[in-house]
């Protein structure tokens, strides 16, 4: 999905990537402070989600955070959050995660909701920056 949102974006002319490693380098980041990042977490709480964040934040980027929720820390560090309410789905109920099995790991929660509002807020650049023109 991240790398589809980054690609749609790239289509508008806006360059854009997918940062899917958690130990990804951001603070190497040129001119950040011209940068948007769209931080796409269900929960919020991903504790390596939240260091990225958090770097981007110390480099200037300016946030915008999709999640379930508005009260989750990623959406609380965001300038702006777009909040979808959908339930995170993992696994299945009654689960023993204390035992290796593939319906603990499992995360089938739908991602419909983030990749519609990266399409809109790449639709809504453009328009933007048509109007300046």
């Amino acid at each position: 999905m991240f790398s589809y949102a980054a690609r749609y974006f790239s289509t508008f002319g806006k360059f854009s990537m997918a940062v899917t490693d958690p130990f990804y380098p951001v603070w190497q980041l040129d001119d950040s402070a011209n940068t948007v990042a769209l931080v796409f977490s269900i929960s919020g709480e991903v504790a390596q989600t939240i260091r990225i964040t958090n770097q981007l934040k110390k480099h200037l980027c300016r946030i915008i955070s999709i999640t379930d929720t508005e009260s989750s820390t990623i959406a609380q560090l965001s300038e702006l959050n777009l909040a979808h309410y959908i339930t995170m789905r993992r696994g299945k109920a009654n689960v023993d995660f204390t035992k290796p099995q593939l319906e603990a790991i499992i995360d089938y929660s739908t991602q419909a909701p983030a990749l519609i509002v990266a399409e809109t807020l790449a639709k809504r650049v453009v328009a933007r920056l048509q109007e300046e023109e």
